[in-house]
């Protein structure tokens, strides 16, 4: 499989499991296929992997333990979606640099004890982690750190939307930000909403939604995180749509998926 290297070819979304095997089996429960990831060469997280058909992935993270958390990067996240990659890094590119550290090497040991690698471009630290995406470019085979997707029971083959939410007094800094990171113009824009254009690494296209809060439960949400918080993702499938969201504390998996109708699937953040 030959790989894209525009800047916007999305590579994975990144959910924070308080306890991975307990948020793998809702995953599970709701028609996914999750598989064993590994230990990050930091020995700091680990992560399993719902691998798409598109060439996306989810990953499923954890700290091994919390003595593991302090200090890191997502250390003050909440349990949910926390982060998104693009394919590829940012090195020395006119007009981006102030927005991206160098690149920097990164791994993983799966488990029969093969070491993969990577070279992965971070935000500066006044971008809060999630708010733009990272870069991840592979130095061992993308195949060792994507294994093949397997069918999922519902029926889901890949992205269809990624939406963002942002602050109404940044929207437009957002879309500049986008703009110059991406490199490309939103296809649509308004006072309250942009739509940029994201691919798979199987070139399926995938729409990036930044969009002001509606209500003032997600304006909560984007100033807790200071910055634009992942709000919503969108999967499409044979039979199914299906809407991994961010709820309360109290929302659990709804599990009500039938074939042939839009189904919604809402992870909670104590999952």
């Amino acid at each position: 499989m030959s790989l894209p290297v525009k800047p916007n070819v999305l590579d994975h979304l990144v959910f924070l499991c308080a306890d991975l095997n307990a948020v793998a089996a809702n995953f599970t429960a709701a028609g996914f296929t999750v598989q064993n990831g590994g230990t990050h060469a930091d020995g700091r997280t680990e992560n399993m992997l719902l691998v798409l058909r598109d060439g996306v992935y989810i990953e499923l993270i954890a700290f091994v333990d919390s003595s593991k958390k302090h200090s890191h990067f997502w250390a003050d996240k909440l349990p949910g979606w926390i982060d998104w990659a693009c394919l590829g890094v940012k090195r020395g590119e006119t007009g981006i640099e102030e927005f991206y550290d160098e690149p920097i090497d990164g791994g993983r040991l799966l488990a029969d004890g093969t070491r993969i690698q990577w070279s992965v471009s971070f935000p500066h630290k006044h971008y809060p982690r999630g708010s733009i995406p990272f870069y991840c470019g592979d130095k061992t085979p993308r195949k060792l750190r994507v294994p093949d997707s397997l069918e999922h029971t519902n029926g889901v083959q890949g992205v269809k939307a990624l939406t963002l939410l942002c602050n109404d007094t940044a929207l437009q800094a957002s879309v500049f930000l986008y703009s110059s990171i991406l490199r490309q113009l939103p296809q649509v824009q308004s006072e309250k909403h942009a739509i940029f254009q994201l691919e798979s690494p199987l070139h399926k296209s995938i729409e990036l939604l930044l969009r002001t809060p509606q209500n003032s439960d997600e304006e909560k949400k984007v100033m807790v995180n200071n910055g634009d918080i992942i709000h919503q993702v969108e999967l499409y499938g044979d039979a199914v749509m299906i809407y991994l969201s961010i709820a309360d504390e109290t929302t659990q998996v709804d599990l009500s998926a039938k074939p042939h109708v839009s189904s919604v699937f809402i992870l909670s953040n104590d999952l």
